[in-house]
């Protein structure tokens, strides 16, 4: 037996050959069955949509059969004079036309031919009664309609305008000016949505572009009523390159394949090509196209288009350049979550996409994609980017707090905080530890050298306590980096009033970054009471701040906190709950290996201080694993080597120690800068080493762990270890100090 769908696809090939009366004479000898008829004359029909755009008319759904129209000027139809003819096709016309009587009023008539079929006519009247109900600023407003003799006609809004690919390229829009377009769009269509209407022939000859700049949708010939059992509806003509896949195969019509053919429309504005190209010849090879490949991202369509191509696409080829840069990434998602194939992986509105394209304009988040806290916080200070601009003088922050966010601590919380560099910069190591740390030392000059305390001193004094509201935000965003500077280079009690002053001016803001905003100032005034040694305070605040943290959707969040909660409870000597907490954190999906290797750096302390040598040797060993693709230089890989190498001197093991530590000290030997922090925490942990063997430490060792001479107070807890040991060291080699 033949397969109905293969005979349908070859009366298709064949019909689509023929014209006039000879195609008719073809679909009445060979297409008996009436169901299969109908779907066979929709799919030529919508396979020869080549109506004329016209730059001033509202256009039906037209087959281009050419079909001659009588000459109707003057004519009075229900009480309009017939002006002109201003477009026509197989179905029928339309007409401009202007209201007889004591006010005047141009509408535009559209008029269906005298003896079509019963479906033709049945479509004919849902348009008229669709558009009755659908009263919206953005949709073309019908205005009067009856039955003249034997041809039927309703008059809607004239709409004096251009088709909307027509008027952005004559225009020349700018992508703003393309979305803005596209947003009024959705609007209309959700309208028509919430009214449960589908339109189902979205596209650009539909939309229309007045004088006053604002979109007018149109032509409601094919929409679908929501409310209609799907199984009363006959395959509508549709427009192929505009249809969605579920429209070619047949399947249930919903309000996400109006969102499809938006999405089919911002496509073709960004690159002036429309997403699916058939592989052969026909209306065929475009519809398989269709169903069974996804769309490419748009902004790849543009960076491979010759000179040549983009030059015939547009009057205008540098705006195609342009958009290159400004479609990929974000609006590359925005595009082709709307084209996806399946209607539930779309926007579930054409709300949604209209809100999600506001969002890109805003230089928000979007909704079509994951949030990861990075990308969160990136949108955040592209919208503030003059924080980064201020001054001259604050350059320095900016270095400085990048160094801070892999250098958060003096033992393994620098592990945390390094760990997030990229493995793209595997390979110049050496100049990402010149960036980072460069701004830590002195620099040699003819005058006295400036050290970068004394600029983020500077800084600090000369920003604003009060101003502006529109400063408060950039304010905010320099007191950050200042306060994370500060931390970078040791100094923890200069470091707080920074970080209380941002979260001040962030209280009052409810959108979702500045949410991730506060909760980063209250982990950075967590590691400041830490190194201080302010354990309660330090545990009272992450106790309020953990319960919020999953709200925000920043697993990234909830790792520093656990991983700080673990700093506190092992520091204070609770080594079990510490090692629960990091363990918590291991278990929270949509981490990194590079963060899963900090808590598991962070557990083989906890672990030897804990004296549970096999499982602290496990947790090293899983560390090393996840971090085994960097370079050996890399920072992250150097503090793993030094926490471990800490551990292994806690419990004893003073030769495998040494041994790591010596393997630190020859790395950074060959680097051509190395900050004077990252050398202290080394030294002292070479200096912790020799006095646990009851070692002579050199004047120059005694001098880089500053132990000659006691730090000046506040000192954090690595700094009073090491005093502890030196003086347990005095105490058994008979010195009074």
């Amino acid at each position: 037996m033949t397969n109905p769908k293969h005979q349908l696809v070859q009366l298709f090939r064949d019909a689509l050959d023929l014209e006039g009366e000879a195609r008719i004479a073809f679909l009445d000898s060979e297409c008996a069955d009436p169901g299969m008829r109908g779907e066979l004359e929709a799919l030529l029909l919508a396979a020869q949509n080549t109506a004329p755009k016209l730059p001033n008319m509202a256009l039906s759904t037209l087959d281009g059969e050419g079909r001659s129209l009588v000459d109707r000027s003057g004519q009075i139809v229900g009480g309009f004079r017939l002006l002109r003819s201003i477009g026509q096709g197989g179905m029928g016309a339309v007409w401009l036309a202007e209201r007889v009587g004591d006010f005047s009023q141009q509408v535009a008539i559209k008029w269906l031919h005298a003896g079509l079929s019963a479906n033709a006519r049945q479509r004919f009247a849902r348009e008229r009664e669709t558009l009755a109900k659908l009263s919206h600023p953005g949709i073309a407003r019908i205005v009067d309609g009856g039955r003249d003799g034997e041809a039927d006609w309703f008059a809607m809004e004239y709409i004096a305008g251009l088709p909307l690919d027509q008027y952005t390229t004559q225009n020349q829009c700018n992508l703003r000016r393309c979305i803005e377009l596209i947003q009024e769009i959705c609007e209309a269509v959700q309208f028509a949505h919430q009214n449960l209407v589908v339109h189902r022939d979205l596209k650009p000859g539909n939309i229309l572009v007045g004088a006053d700049g604002k979109a007018k949708l149109l032509d409601f010939g094919i929409a679908k009523l929501l409310d209609e059992p799907e199984h009363t509806q006959s395959r509508a003509p549709m427009t192929f390159a505009y249809a969605a896949p579920e429209q070619i195969k047949g399947d249930p019509i919903s309000t996400a394949t109006d969102v499809y053919a938006l999405g089919v429309i911002l496509f073709e504005l960004l690159t002036g090509e429309r997403p699916h190209k058939p592989k052969g010849d026909g209306s065929l090879s475009l519809l398989q196209a269709i169903t069974d490949t996804d769309a490419t991202a748009p902004s790849r369509v543009l960076s491979t288009r010759s000179r040549a191509e983009i030059t015939q696409a547009t009057p205008n080829p540098r705006v195609n350049r342009i958009w290159v840069k400004q479609v990929r990434g974000d609006l590359d998602t925005i595009v082709l979550k709307a084209l996806a194939r399946e209607p539930a992986q779309r926007y579930a509105s054409a709300q949604a996409l209209r809100d999600d394209l506001q969002r890109f304009l805003s230089l928000k988040p979007i909704q079509a994609r994951n949030h990861s806290l990075g990308y969160r916080l990136a949108k955040f200070f592209r919208r503030n980017a003059v924080a980064c601009i201020i001054s001259a003088t604050l350059l320095v922050l900016v270095i400085s707090s990048t160094l801070s966010t892999y250098l958060a601590s003096v033992r393994e919380a620098h592990a945390l905080r390094t760990a997030a560099v990229q493995s793209a910069a595997n390979a110049q190591v050496s100049s990402f530890l010149i960036s980072l740390f460069a701004a830590a030392a002195p620099e040699e000059n003819l005058g006295k050298p400036l050290n970068a305390v004394e600029m983020l001193d500077i800084g600090w004094q000369k920003l604003p306590q009060q101003g502006a509201e529109a400063m408060q935000e950039s304010n905010a965003l320099i007191a950050k980096a200042i306060g994370e500077s500060y931390m970078a280079l040791g100094e923890f009690g200069k470091a707080r009033a920074p970080f209380e002053y941002a979260l001040e001016r962030f209280a009052g803001q409810r959108s979702s970054e500045a949410e991730l905003m506060r909760a980063d100032l209250q982990l950075q005034l967590v590691g400041c009471e830490a190194e201080l040694v302010e354990f309660g305070q330090a545990r009272q605040r992450l106790q309020a701040l953990l319960p919020t943290l999953p709200a925000l959707n920043a697993p990234r969040l909830e790792v520093r906190a656990l991983l700080k909660l673990g700093f506190i409870q092992r520091d204070t000597g609770d080594y079990s709950a510490s090692a629960q907490s990091l363990r918590t954190g291991l278990r929270i999906a949509d981490t990194t290996p590079n963060e899963r290797a900090n808590l598991w750096n962070s557990l083989g302390f906890t672990l030897a201080l804990a004296n549970d040598q096999a499982g602290s040797a496990q947790a090293f060993v899983q560390a090393g694993a996840l971090l085994s693709t960097l370079d050996r230089a890399h920072p992250a890989r150097l503090w793993l080597s030094y926490t471990h190498a800490d551990a292994l001197r806690r419990v004893g093991k003073w030769k495998e120690s040494a041994a790591l530590l010596g393997e630190v000290r020859d790395t950074i030997h060959h680097l051509p800068h190395v900050p004077a922090r990252f050398i202290k925490v080394v030294d002292m942990a070479d200096a912790a080493l020799r006095l646990s063997q009851n070692q002579t430490l050199s004047q120059t060792l005694l001098r880089q762990s500053e132990l000659i001479d006691l730090p000046n107070p506040p000192m954090n807890l690595p700094t009073i270890e090491l005093q502890l040991l030196y003086a347990s060291w005095l105490q058994k080699n008979g010195a009074a100090e």
